[in-house]
């Protein structure tokens, strides 16, 4: 909370990194933006009774800079999993890859949550990664934010957007309204065994 006189208050906007929960916003805070803050976007304002000048909306992030190339298409789908299962959405993550490992669907899984199935010594696990390795030359990426919210939205969607890459997405409920009406984003459910049969379609049909 820096002093941020002599600024004026209007030309002061605040831009949230992180869905509201983590955030942990105080009584203090609160005080501080209403005094020295024109408009705070954040991904929820209303499920947290925020006042003004919160307002729902997309917090611009910074993410990798879009390919100068078309990356070459080799591979089919992927996941990255991490080792969390703190959150609804962290274990919905484990739940997907559980169901993918008793399958044989072409879905090749990255993360430090590998770490809980590298006993399976499936080829699929494939674990830690550097920089773009599980979205790059897939057709497909499933990416699931931490949180469902209605404007939160992170590098899990843009980054495969930047790449060519398909999202299947679960977590801003108007993602369109961030990235504009966009036909290649495939929304998931939340629900695992919808989610997974869409997930074997799309890899039986991945042209329609």
């Amino acid at each position: 909370m820096p002093v941020l006189k002599p600024i004026p208050r209007k030309n002061v906007i605040g831009l949230s990194f992180e869905p509201t929960p983590f955030l942990r916003l105080s009584d203090q805070f609160i005080k501080y933006a209403q005094k020295n803050i024109y408009k705070y976007y954040i991904g929820d304002k209303y499920k947290y009774n925020l006042p003004k000048p919160f307002v729902e909306g997309f917090g611009f992030q910074w993410h990798i800079t879009p390919l100068t190339y078309l990356p070459i298409k080799n591979k089919c789908m992927s996941i990255i999993c991490s080792e969390k299962k703190t959150y609804e959405n962290h274990a919905y993550r484990h739940t997907l890859v559980k169901k993918i490992l008793e399958s044989n669907l072409p879905i090749d899984i990255y993360g430090r949550g590998c770490q809980y199935y590298n006993h399976l010594n499936d080829t699929r696990v494939k674990g830690e990664f550097n920089s773009l390795e599980p979205i790059e030359n897939y057709d497909f990426h499933i990416c699931i934010e931490n949180f469902v919210t209605n404007y939160y939205a992170s590098e899990k969607i843009m980054d495969p957007l930047f790449c060519s890459t398909t999202p299947i997405y679960l977590g801003c409920k108007n993602i369109k309204e961030i990235v504009g009406d966009n036909d290649n984003i495939i929304t998931l459910s939340g629900n695992a065994d919808k989610d997974f049969k869409l997930l074997t379609d799309i890899i039986n049909n991945p042209s329609q």
